[in-house]
């Protein structure tokens, strides 16, 4: 019988210079299918030109077994087959041959997945039930997370396991004739052929390189006992894996619905906020854009800080003494400042804030400062998010297509964003210009970057369904102090999770502030710049990541725009070992283990971050950030498989519902508003699932302790627009709460 793996790739309208016809065929600049409908102009039909298929010489798996390491290890290419995707006998035999595989290889497989399910013939075939899919890219992920080379023009001469022509990849500028070129097909054929000795080789470094036992008596902060390869390419890990994939398809697929009539409304307002704090800054004499900004920018920092240095508190001590620390005798001293490469004052945010911030309300330099907030935040808004999704990108440094991030039209006034979608840190396909990804356990999206959009940029999501449907959103609660409790059990978080209504935030405040602070007037009020239970929920975040006092100064200044003195979170990090004894001692122990072994692994899924003594990247923080960070996000992509498998079919032509965004914790719908019970209740059902039987569950077991998962559902309870570039109320869209042009900031003059 013919083995059931193969490895498979295809090339795109972007490597010949003439299509199959004879016609001239376009450069391609988008990764997207629909993009490439729509951007390059090129139909589905012409969108792919060949398709490589690599079967290895024997299929290694018992009858009914299960891939694993040591049998992906085993893998050798044999027969390799170019499929010629115009040509119609061709497209048969490729879909017979994807009835007959169970176990698909990529490279960058989201790429290719997602231009095949656009042809017709295919889509039935590669519908997400059927097969496993092995990435390259993440099984070298999982070899070495911080290796730089990422194509396989590169790691093949890396490894010594295979090499191209040099000047003839896609990656140097080559473009064959035609599609009907032999020197293409062939160029096909040695990247699946290629891509399988990747897989096998990568397979054989990690079973060898993580081969490495504990010491007698060692007890593992993270349960791994035994040698650490033995988490690396488990079944469960290659599933985990292949469903990650199959939900990003599925969201890559769906797209963001966003309203542009609300997004045309929301730059109206930014601009006219800008251009009314570009105003009144000149008129006191700062020039906010054009010739001789920058001068004027860095000056007025300059003067600020020099004023700053000079103030005083009522004993006459100075103020940046109190506020900054007394080991700093200016405010340019100090370590949150920074500068350019070549040692001028740099014109950042935090440099505005810590301006703005340490000159007293009253001052008559401080309304310059606010100004010049209010236009940095507005002219943020628009170059990022509203220009390039109703435009293009104004940048022209960036990587990729301008018209990346632009809304697909649809009826009426929703567009539609198909953005990139990275598991792991790599490029779109070799010959992209374009990467992207993080070594989080979470997939990142790019063009555009919607996991950070603003509030308000966020309200602008819309149902393509429109009166007909609503954006519904499940987000798992407190899912990182949740994570930290169960992986260090921490009696203290332990207990307040065992609680019908836990509420670890007012908790931290009281025991930072004291009892009194429940009765202060913006408790609870939920806006960062003003409840002191936010800054406190902060404090708690801080403590998994061992964030220092000047680090938790600078965080909770940049997102709340309140600067305390140093001594104040110098106390907050005194508190932590009393506060969160079981969390201090679990946190050491992992930093013992990363000095030992040189990485952390996390059991059953076999993701692992390396430490390297001495490096960048070899701190405390980002040593005991790695488990917790982790575990939720994976926590989250199980929830959202589950919820996956009971979804309309990717074929579906009219789903009543979509998956279309992953936001750290939350997890984003477009539903039909007939179907939001059911929703609701598929939800409910994946998050049982995960908690009982999937990975929450299997940590559990390994700890031999329990820690509740809970969720929250939100529904949208309107469509954001009715009529024209109005809300239902008939008023311009509010800027967010909180905003800088809300004035709801405060500083510390002001508590």
């Amino acid at each position: 019988m013919d083995p059931r793996i193969g490895s498979l790739d295809i090339e795109t309208y972007g490597i010949a210079s003439l299509d199959w016809d004879g016609m001239p065929s376009p450069d391609q600049t988008v990764y997207h299918p629909r993009r490439s409908l729509h951007t390059d102009k090129v139909p589905y039909s012409h969108q792919i030109y060949t398709c490589s298929l690599t079967i290895p010489k024997v299929d290694p798996r018992p009858v009914g077994g299960d891939w694993n390491g040591d049998l992906l290890a085993s893998l050798v290419p044999g027969d390799t087959m170019v499929f010629r995707m115009w040509v119609p006998d061709d497209v048969k035999r490729l879909v017979r041959w994807l009835c007959h595989l169970d176990t698909l290889i990529f490279k960058d497989g989201l790429f290719d997945i997602c231009y095949l399910r656009r042809h017709p013939s295919i889509a039935n075939v590669l519908n997400g039930v059927r097969h496993l899919l092995i990435d390259a890219s993440i099984i070298n992920f999982l070899h070495y997370e911080l290796q730089p080379e990422k194509s396989l023009k590169d790691l093949g001469p890396l490894y010594g396991i295979f090499s191209y022509e040099e000047g003839k990849t896609m990656r140097e500028g080559h473009v064959f004739p035609s599609a009907t070129s032999a020197e293409m097909h062939s160029y096909n054929a040695q990247d699946t052929h290629n891509t399988m000795l990747l897989v096998a080789d990568a397979a054989r470094r990690i079973m060898h390189d993580f081969n490495v036992s504990p010491p007698s008596g060692w007890i593992s902060p993270l349960g791994i006992e035994s040698n650490s390869s033995d988490h690396k390419l488990t079944p469960y890990s290659l599933q985990y894996f292949s469903d990650r994939m199959w939900t990003c398809i599925r969201m890559k697929e769906a797209g963001i619905p966003m309203s542009r009539y609300a997004l045309a409304d929301l730059e109206e307002l930014h601009q006219s906020n800008a251009d009314d704090a570009a105003l009144a800054a000149k008129e006191i004499g700062l020039i906010l854009s054009g010739p001789g900004s920058d001068k004027s920018k860095r000056e007025w920092l300059q003067r600020a800080f020099e004023q700053i240095d000079l103030l005083t508190d009522e004993d006459g001590t100075l103020t940046i003494h109190r506020i900054l620390g007394a080991e700093y005798p200016t405010v340019l001293s100090h370590p949150l400042v920074e500068y350019t490469k070549t040692g001028k004052l740099a014109i950042k945010d935090i440099n505005i804030q810590m301006a703005r911030l340490l000159l007293p309300a009253d001052h008559p330099h401080r309304t310059v400062f606010d100004h010049w907030t209010a236009s940095v935040r507005a002219m943020k808004v628009i170059s990022s998010y509203t220009y390039p999704l109703l435009r293009h990108r104004k940048s022209k440094t960036s990587k990729g297509s301008p018209q990346a991030s632009v809304l697909l039209p649809t009826t009426g006034d929703i567009g539609i964003a198909y953005p990139s979608i990275y598991i792991v840190p790599s490029s779109v396909k070799d010959a992209a210009s374009t990467e992207g990804g993080q070594r989080q356990a979470r997939p990142s999206f790019k063009d555009p970057s919607a996991q950070t959009f603003p509030p308000d940029v966020k309200k602008c999501i819309s149902s393509r369904f429109g009166d007909a449907g609503t954006v519904l959103s499940f987000d798992l609660s407190q899912i990182e102090l949740r994570a930290a409790a169960l992986l260090s059990g921490d009696t203290s978080l332990i207990m307040e999770y065992s609680k019908a209504k836990p509420d670890l935030h007012t908790q931290r405040a009281i025991d930072v502030y004291g009892p009194d602070i429940v009765n202060h007037p913006y408790f609870k009020c939920g806006d960062m710049t003003l409840d002191p239970r936010q800054w406190a929920k902060r404090f708690n975040f801080a403590d998994l990541y061992l964030a220092g006092a000047a680090k938790m100064q600078a965080t909770l200044l940049a997102e709340s725009g309140v600067l305390f003195p140093i001594e104040f979170f110098l106390n907050v990090v005194a508190q932590r070992p009393f506060i969160r004894p079981g969390l201090t001692e679990w946190q050491q122990r992992l930093l013992k283990e990363a000095e030992f072994r040189n990485h952390l692994i996390f059991p059953f899924i076999g993701m692992s971050r390396t430490f390297i003594r001495g490096g960048e990247l070899n701190k405390p923080n980002e040593i005991v950030n790695f488990p917790v960070q982790l575990f939720g996000a994976a926590t989250l992509g199980r929830i959202q498989h589950h919820v996956s498998r009971q979804m309309p079919s990717l074929n579906d032509r009219s789903p009543w519902g979509y998956m279309f965004l992953d936001v750290y914790d939350a997890t984003y719908f477009d539903v039909r508003h007939s179907h939001i019970d059911q929703l609701k209740g598929i939800i409910a059902d994946a998050v049982t699932i995960v908690a009982t039987q999937d990975i929450w569950s299997h940590i559990e077991d390994l700890y031999g302790r329990h820690v509740p998962l809970t969720y929250d559902v939100t529904v949208q309870k309107a469509p954001l627009h009715k009529e024209g570039r109005r809300t239902d109320e008939g008023t311009r869209i509010p800027v967010a709460a909180g905003s800088p042009c809300s004035g709801g900031m405060q500083t510390l003059w002001d508590l």
